[in-house]
Parts: C-alpha cells; structure tokens; sequence
C-alpha cells in the first residue's frame, strides 16, 4: 500500500514543513542548555520536564462518511459507515503521544495510535463505491482502517514556573485504508481504496501548574488547508484539533494524565488511489499512564 511514489511524496511533505523548522531552531541555538553541563533551574519546575510519555486508552466516539468515485469521474455515494454499513460508534484503541524538551522553548512533540473497524450490513439503497454499484438489499461486509502518526515542534512564547504558552506546527500522516464487498450469487463484488494523507498541522497550547502535582494541559489547532503533492495528488479542506485535560504527578517520575480528545478531518481528495472525500471525527477520553524525566 505504501508505494515508492507515496512514500516520496510523504518524506518530501515532512521535509518541507519540519525539518527547516528544526534545523533553524538548531542553529539558532546551538542546542541551548541541551548540552550545557549543569542542570538549569527551570528543569525543577513542574513544566520543566525534558521527557515526557504517555500509554493509555482511548474511549473513541466515531463519525465516518466517505465518497470514491470512480475511474471514470463518475461521482459516488456520500456513505455513512457507521448508520448505513454497521460500523460501531465507538472504539477503544491505544494510544502513545509524548515529547522531547531539546531546550527550554523549543519541543519535539509525537502520537500514534491505530483504528481498526469493521460492519456489517443490508443497505436498502444502492452503493456507487469507486468502479464497482452494490445493488439494494445485498449483505455488505466492509472496513476502515487508519495509521495516525503525528509529528510537531513548539516554540513556548512564555514558559515560566507555573505556565507555558507554546506555538505548534507539524504533519499528522492519516494511513487510511477502506473497502466494500458483498456477495452477488456466484460473484463477488468488491472495491477497495487507500491513501496517505499528510495533514499540516498548526495550533497553539497552554499548561498551567496549579502546583507541584497538579498541571492543567491544553492543545487547540484549526487549519485550512490545500495541498498539492504533484503526481496529480491533491487535498483540500479542513482540520480541527482540541486536546483538553490534566495531569497528576503521583511520583517523582510517573503519574497519571486525563484528556478529552477531538479531531476532525474534512477533505475532498484526488489521488491517483482516491478520488472523493472524506469525512471524519473521533472523540473522546484518554485515561494515560505518563512518565517523565
């Protein structure tokens, strides 16, 4: 699924956004106090962390509708996964999210988590899903499937003993996989589709520590975006981000953190692999273990 072409495309992206944000960032400060010899003091502060990393379940609402035209340019069926071929609303997945503290305002932030669906059901319509037309009343089996990969660096505009106010740009590359199949008497009809989308990523955060083990956390970032990758792959359209909760400090090193998470992505996409769009949220709790040093 990940050709050489895609792969290219997506390396280039991540090139293009974060790596001479990083390397500015690099020669601009020489790395700062991440290689000076003595321990800074705001290293003892509650926000002073260098590494943090939080494990934990995610508890995902879910909202999926999708359209594949086909080859021909013909449009498809705007389809809802959920209410129309049986996927479940919600879902409980892993998830890993974490950062590096290079020096005292500048942060290399990454997540991770995978979902993985799947429904079953009678659609008393007809379905136009790529090339293929799954007539009324026929037993659909279908799935979606998305990789999440976030990757981001922060720029604090203030960072003191009990706040931090941060800039945020990265990518998040949504590894989306998708298919519909049901069984016509002696045949079988069925349609797949996949794509890597690389979805810029820009925002802003707050923390506030109430105290030595309390802390406040907080992420909100809107883009608009419209992106050509050449090799006819294009998006356009819309992302909201808002990551929302706090963080107990139980021990020294480790302690527990509570998060309500949104996302919603909303894209119309022409690639050689996917031509339609797509729609999509999940939302939710995070209840994490984190570590931190």
């Amino acid at each position: 699924m990940f050709n050489v072409d895609m792969l290219t495309r997506t390396k280039k992206s991540l090139s293009c956004i974060l790596l001479p944000a990083v390397a500015a960032f690099l020669l601009l400060t020489g790395l700062g106090d991440a290689l000076a010899q003595e321990r800074p003091a705001w290293r003892d502060d509650p926000l002073g962390n260098r590494f943090v990393l939080g494990v934990g379940p995610f508890w995902a609402r879910l909202d999926t509708k999708v359209r594949l035209d086909s080859s021909s340019g013909q449009r498809g069926t705007a389809i809802d996964f959920e209410s129309t071929l049986g996927m479940d609303e919600n879902d409980l997945l892993p998830i890993i999210r974490g950062y590096y503290r290079v020096a005292k305002n500048h942060r290399l932030a990454f997540e991770h988590f995978r979902l993985n669906r799947n429904g079953a059901a009678v659609s008393d319509v007809p379905i136009r899903f790529g090339d293929v037309i799954f007539p009324a009343n026929l037993p659909l089996s279908s799935y979606f499937d998305v990789d999440v990969y976030a990757l981001s660096y922060a720029y604090s505009l203030i960072h003191d003993e009990k706040k931090e106010l941060a800039l945020n740009i990265g990518l998040q590359f949504q590894d989306i996989e998708t298919g519909i199949s049901g069984n016509l008497g002696p045949s079988i009809l069925s349609e797949d589709a996949d794509v890597v989308a690389p979805l810029p990523t820009f925002g802003g955060s707050f923390d506030y520590a109430f105290n030595e083990k309390w802390v406040f956390t907080s992420l909100l970032g809107v883009f608009a975006i419209e992106l050509d990758l050449g090799d006819d792959s294009e998006f356009a359209g819309e992302i909201v981000q808002l990551n929302v909760g706090v963080v107990y400090k139980a021990f020294k090193n480790a302690g527990l953190a509570l998060q309500y998470n949104y996302f919603r992505v909303d894209v119309d996409v022409n690639d050689p692999d996917w031509i339609g769009s797509l729609k999509y949220e999940y939302r939710g709790p995070v209840l994490a273990v984190v570590v931190y040093f």
